[in-house]
């Protein structure tokens, strides 16, 4: 699911579809998230240690980083 709303946020269909009321803003924000953790995944850094340090830079809890996560199938 990830990769398909990358593609589709990359391409500018993802903002149309939330300016219609087809998805929801949240969906951006946890997209966002789950690239955040990919790249830290990317750069050696364990799943969890990556959790932790994005719920810290972003200022959210651990449990909406693992939500966002969960709710893309990474």
């Amino acid at each position: 699911m990830y990769k398909e709303l990358y593609q589709l946020y990359q391409s500018g269909t993802l903002k149309k579809l939330i300016v219609n009321g087809f998805v929801s803003p949240k969906t951006v924000y946890y997209l966002e998230i789950c690239h955040y953790v990919n790249a830290k995944i990317a750069a050696n850094q364990s799943k969890t240690a990556a959790v932790m340090q994005a719920a810290e830079e972003l200022k959210k809890s651990e449990s909406t980083i693992w939500r966002a996560l969960k709710m893309l199938d990474q």
